[in-house]
């Protein structure tokens, strides 16, 4: 049956008539085979089959050339193929097929191998080939005419199951089943089926090992010794027992590099090897004795990365971190195997930690403003920052398995924020307040958060025709708003400016959410604030607001918004705003209020979703995102001291730091402030600095209503989408060059500097680029991902690179292409490639 298949496959592949005549001659040695049913079912096949004798020569010849000199046919012999000088029909022969029915001959056929040095491998794994699935494998992995080296990997390939026929890959489907040979299935397959020895011949020959004793352990170990003492920039002590050289040192370790960026299937058996070896290896210790920096940019192994935490969390601790230093290193740490290994949690709360400590020198070289205008000066352009770096390394550290050994670190951190960094900030509020802001609340030349709606949406609404959105959302700090005004500039086609505005005091909701509608009055019912006249409490007074100022306007809460196609409430609308609240809700609650700052990672989150809905789905021009107030937080337990009675008097609305009513009493440590500039009669009192009333309800460590910069310098987010003729059909991203001006390569090992052109921008986003040499476009040397965000001068964006070219992979006076692939976006596309010359001469050695 298989020779029936096999000679239809080769009428096959023959030319069809009209093209050139069809004749295959099968010189049989197989005494008595039965011809019958290969020549019924030929014949099916559409191809006549003529049986040759030592005598019908001439007939046969007629029969092809005159009788039938169109009709395919197999001419079938019993008798070995005649020497050329004494066959009559080889005329005839050199322009046909021959066909030989036995089994190595077939599978030489079958797998297009013309070299007959392959023959007796074909013979001696004959086993190989029994298994259809096998024999299959290897016809899909061989191409063209194989020679006896490929054949060879294509059967190492198959049986270890790799997906292609180069030995560094089979190796790694060898490893992955295990370092005993003895429990290792695809080793025993190998043994099985084909050979070890010839296995071993290829490991020797490929990896450059010369050590007589060799076994999966010792392969793997020599791996890990090449990747090890090529990325760390000391050499190992003479006392260091374990080496394990290699001829071809950077094949090995592009090897173990390439594995680490391998799928999480692959590298988690990985991680388990290499645990193994640093334990044996006592990797630990031996870095111990060496400076940090020197092992800096190797992630061999996992104990590297929870050293380089350890040296930083002490530097931190000790204030003796150099910033520059560790930045760069961060900057490398982030494309390494072991960083989201649960890493980059730790790094989150150290590289906030390095940032309030770069901060804390700057604010302590500040001066005391001498009026409000430089307060808030001050604050908006670098003392908010402390405030940013604060909030994001509490919330990584409440993230992070490890917070017992980070305890010491948060502790003198949040010690110098809330008694040092909070108290002077308060003193500068409390002289502001008494000097001005006690009569006169509002600082000259700052944008007034009554003033909101007049001065910035009113224009676009009286003016053009954009419809306009208005996203509110509660105590949305201003340090919140300059990150989330970062996030945002990222998008595409996107033009977005951040501007402080003042909020109305006292800082609290109702107060705030009146301020930016519309209107020129303020008035109190009771609790509620009054616009116009008009309630300001709750989404349908707000709306009945705004429509008297202009009548298509709507009002909706963003997680009704979101749920469903919004499409036909917009329809007609001009103006609506959308209300969320999120980190008010979590903190205004005693019982939650420890989740602030993670409500406030929340709130980012949303409000990007938002804009993305807004913008993608219904084709949002212009958004403006702002709050009512912020907020002042204490992770700590609020002591006594700040901690005050009560004001007393015809109280009608009030919290932990402020008062609103009649006749109030004010008490040591808060202060009457005017609310004259809202046209407002009635009494105020806030708490000064960060003290707190004791009232019944709500938690002590979240609060607003007063005067500090946390809570009352809020964020404005001008959000426009630009479309039209100025639209940018793709995002323009940042421009990245070699840097080297010699493009010469004189070591296996080297260094290529990029520089980033320009610097990220609301004009240029960022480029992710893969980046590895190649010859004939094959990769000869190791791969890595660079990703080009940064945002510095001219010095500070440049990237060094090392890389590590296979030996013997590109000979002297070759060149060879660095080739980039800019993988930003979900397509992989070619960004640019770059020559370089080998003058490497100890290849001639």
């Amino acid at each position: 049956m298989e020779i029936i298949m096999e000679l239809q496959k080769r009428f096959e592949a023959l030319p069809k008539s009209g093209q050139g005549r069809q004749i295959v001659f099968w010189y049989d040695t197989v005494p008595n085979r039965e011809l019958e049913p290969i020549q019924e079912a030929m014949t099916e096949f559409g191809v006549q089959v003529w049986e040759l004798h030592e005598n019908n020569a001439f007939a046969t010849k007629y029969q092809l050339e005159v009788n039938d000199p169109d009709t395919p046919y197999l001419i079938y012999a019993r008798f070995p193929r005649p020497d050329d000088i004494d066959n009559s029909l080889l005329d005839i022969v050199l322009y046909s097929e021959t066909f030989e029915a036995d089994d190595i001959a077939m599978l030489m056929h079958r797998y297009h191998v013309e070299q007959l040095s392959v023959r007796d491998l074909f013979a001696q794994y004959r086993a190989f080939f029994n298994d259809k699935r096998r024999a299959q494998k290897l016809e899909n992995l061989l191409q063209g005419n194989p020679n006896q080296e490929q054949v060879i990997l294509g059967m190492l390939a198959v049986l270890s199951g790799s997906p292609s026929a180069t030995m560094p890959t089979i190796i790694k489907h060898i490893l992955l089943r295990g370092l005993d040979e003895e429990k290792n299935p695809v080793y025993q397959d190998i043994s099985k089926f084909f050979s070890t020895d010839i296995l071993w011949q290829h490991v020797r020959a490929y990896f450059g090992i010369e050590q007589e004793e060799i076994s999966l352990q010792t392969l793997f170990q020599t791996f890990v010794y090449a990747h090890f003492s090529s990325e760390i920039d000391f050499d190992l002590p003479v006392q260091f027992p374990y080496r394990y050289p290699s001829r071809l040192q950077n094949t090995c370790r592009i090897l173990l590099e390439d594995w680490l960026k391998g799928t999480e299937k692959e590298t988690v058996v990985l991680e388990e090897y290499l645990a193994d070896v640093e334990a044996k290896w006592s990797i630990r210790e031996w870095l111990l004795e060496e400076s940090y920096e020197a092992y800096s940019r190797c992630d061999t192994f996992r104990v590297i990365e929870q050293l380089l935490v350890e040296k930083l969390l002490d530097e931190c601790t000790q204030e003796t971190a150099h910033t520059g230093k560790w930045q760069d290193i961060l900057f490398v740490r982030r494309t390494k195997h072991w960083y989201e290994k649960g890493f980059d949690k730790l790094y989150a709360v150290l590289e906030a930690a390095l940032s309030i400590l770069e901060q804390k020198h700057s604010f302590q070289q500040v001066f005391a403003p001498k009026n409000g205008e430089e307060w808030m000066k001050q604050y908006t352009e670098s003392v908010y920052k402390i405030d940013l770096h604060y909030r994001k390394m509490i919330y990584a550290y409440e993230r992070i398995n490890y917070m017992e050994r980070f305890a010491q670190l948060i502790e003198q951190m949040t010690d110098w924020y809330e008694h040092r960094y909070l108290s002077k900030v308060a003193q500068w509020t409390d002289d502001f307040l008494e000097q001005q802001g006690k009569e006169k609340w509002p600082i000259p030349g700052m944008l007034q958060q009554q003033s909101f709606y007049q001065q910035l949406i009113h224009p676009f609404i009286e003016k053009t025709t954009e419809r306009v959105f208005v996203i509110i959302s509660d105590a949305l700090r201003y340090e919140a708003g300059v990150e989330l005004a970062e996030r945002l500039q990222k998008r595409m086609n996107a033009e977005v400016e951040l501007r402080s505005m003042q909020a109305s005091l006292p800082s609290y909701t109702q107060l705030g959410m009146a301020s930016l509608l519309p209107g020129r009055t303020f008035g109190y019912q009771g609790k509620t604030v009054l616009r116009d006249g008009m309630s300001t409490r709750g989404l349908d007074k707000r709306e009945a607001v705004l429509q008297k100022r202009e009548a298509t306007a709507g009002a909706m809460n963003v997680t009704e918004f979101m749920a469903s196609n919004q499409a036909e409430w917009i329809r007609g609308r001009r103006l609506i705003y959308l209300y969320h609240d999120r980190i008010d809700s979590v903190g205004d609650k005693q019982k939650s209020e420890n989740y602030a700052y993670g409500a406030v990672e929340d709130t980012l989150r949303d409000l990007e979703g938002v804009v993305q809905k807004l913008v993608g789905t219904y084709s949002a021009v212009r958004i403006f995102i702002t709050t009512d107030h912020g907020f002042l937080y204490q992770t700590r337990k609020v002591d006594a001291p700040n901690k005050m009675m009560a004001v007393s008097g015809d109280i009608i609305d009030g919290n932990r730091r402020f008062a609103l009513g009649y006749g109030l009493s004010v008490p040591i440590g808060a202060k009457k402030v005017s609310l004259t500039y809202l046209g407002l009669e009635e009494e105020a009192a806030i708490a000064l600095g960060t003290n707190r009333f004791q009232i019944q309800g709500g938690g002590l460590k979240f609060v607003h209503g007063g005067a500090m910069p946390q809570e009352t310098v809020v964020p404005v987010i001008m959000y426009h989408q630009i479309r039209g003729l100025a639209k940018k059909k793709q995002e323009e991203r940042v421009d990245v060059r070699v840097m080297n001006r010699e493009r010469i390569l004189t070591n296996y090992r080297f260094k290529v500097s990029f520089f980033q052109e320009q610097k990220i921008s609301e004009e240029r986003m960022l480029r992710h680029l893969r980046v590895a040499f190649y010859k004939d476009e094959v990769r000869i040397s190791n791969e890595t991902t660079l990703v080009f965000d940064l945002t510095g001068d001219t010095a500070d964006r440049q990237l060094d690179v090392f890389f590590s070219l296979r030996e013997h992979s590109v000979s002297v006076g070759e060149k060879c292409v660095l080739r980039m692939e800019d993988v930003t976006d979900s397509k992989t596309k070619l960004y640019r490639e770059e020559l370089f010359d080998v003058r490497i001469y100890d290849m001639l050695m």
